[in-house]
């Protein structure tokens, strides 16, 4: 959704509200649909296709870089769909994301999505601490904990 920048948000294009306009509860309820997709959103993985899919209303893709039809050419944005079909967004850097399939964020970094990589329990050395490697591996927990950082897989 794009509108020129006197009729929206310099953010992210909500629709605003002007004096005398006629039919404000659509702009108002557009605003509302579009919050409720990029405010926090949640994602259900990276997607091809969508045609291939069965959403429900509320549920969001990101959309791979090769999607054809009603994604052709919105590569890396976020596609929600809602009770009147696809809605496209696009996200602004430092977007953080939710992938449910991947179980962890994902971050926009202008041009592409970032997962933080995993990271393993220490190892090796020649002098083991294990108090300190207990500390270690608890705090690794609390980040995957929070999905500050992905799982081991």
């Amino acid at each position: 959704m794009t509108l020129e920048t006197d009729s929206a948000t310099d953010r992210h294009g909500f629709p605003l509200l002007h004096a005398g306009q006629a039919q404000k509860e659509i702009f108002h309820n557009e605003a509302l649909v579009a919050l409720d997709h990029i405010i926090m959103p949640v994602v259900e993985t990276v997607a091809d296709d969508p045609d291939s899919l069965t959403p429900e209303a509320g549920q969001s893709w990101l959309v791979s870089s090769s999607a054809p039809g009603a994604w052709a050419g919105e590569a890396g944005k976020i596609a929600s769909w809602t009770i009147n079909g696809w809605r496209i967004w696009e996200p602004k850097p430092g977007t953080y994301v939710f992938d449910r399939q991947a179980d962890c964020f994902r971050i926009y970094q202008g041009s592409s999505w970032f997962v933080p990589l995993a990271l393993s329990a220490p190892t090796g050395g020649t002098v083991i601490d294990v108090e300190a490697r207990d500390m270690l591996v608890s705090i690794m927990e609390i980040l995957r904990n929070f999905r500050l950082i992905p799982a081991n897989i």
